[in-house]
């Protein structure tokens, strides 16, 4: 890691996933992109809604098993 990296300032921009079009998800890929011209920082991203991995994904779209299976 180079002595420039280890003075950035590091944000986490949590919101909707990517994969839904519009509304939150895209102001913060809005905002994600305006920061990433800023070179004293770096951007993260945790999506609040995560597509689930494999198998699990066919459980995704079951109401209530959704939310059991996401908070496991």
């Amino acid at each position: 890691m180079a002595a420039s990296e280890t003075n950035k300032l590091r944000v986490l921009i949590v919101a909707p996933s990517l994969d839904i079009l519009g509304g939150q998800s895209r102001q913060a890929v809005r905002l994600m992109e305006g920061l990433k011209r800023e070179s004293n920082l770096e951007i993260g991203f945790l999506p609040h809604n995560p597509r689930l991995p494999g198998i699990l994904l066919s459980l995704q779209a079951i109401k209530y098993v959704r939310t059991v299976v996401k908070t496991v």
